[in-house]
């Protein structure tokens, strides 16, 4: 009896379903076989990021949470000596909001009027309102 090349093709599909089944299930008794403490990966013996506000200081864990930190205390010295040059040169900024985090607490906490951290839309049309409003270039 010969096959047609439809019936070699469904035994085909059929033979490559039972390999990837018989690998799941290899896999899944491996990991069942396993100690239970050690199925989940070190990352979760890490304390969870938290980021604790106290009214004279931030203290955070967790690289994301130190992210958070690093914007919600900017380098003060920065600010002020761009709040200065800023308005003595009558310049605006407009910044991406995936810049670092240090650099966006600078700039969120500039004074200078013609400052602004956005996406791509807002900061076209906040640039058209700066140079509106008197900053000599953006």
């Amino acid at each position: 009896m010969a096959l047609s090349t439809l019936d070699v093709a469904k035994a085909v599909c059929i033979l490559r379903l039972a390999t990837h089944v018989a690998m799941f299930v290899a896999a899944r008794a491996r990991v069942l076989r396993r100690p239970a403490a050690r199925r989940f990966s070190s990352a979760w013996e890490k304390p969870f990021p938290s980021i604790l506000i106290a009214k004279d200081s931030v203290s955070a864990q967790g690289s994301f949470a130190e992210a958070q930190a690093t914007y919600l205390q900017p380098n003060m010295a920065s600010v002020k000596e761009l709040d200065a040059l800023l308005a003595k040169k009558k310049l605006g900024i407009v910044a991406h909001f995936y810049m670092d985090p240090e650099l966006q607490g600078v700039l969120s906490s500039l004074q200078w009027p013609h400052t602004l951290v956005a996406d791509s839309l807002a900061m076209g049309e906040a640039a058209a309102v700066m140079a509106k409003n008197g900053a000599k270039a953006v």
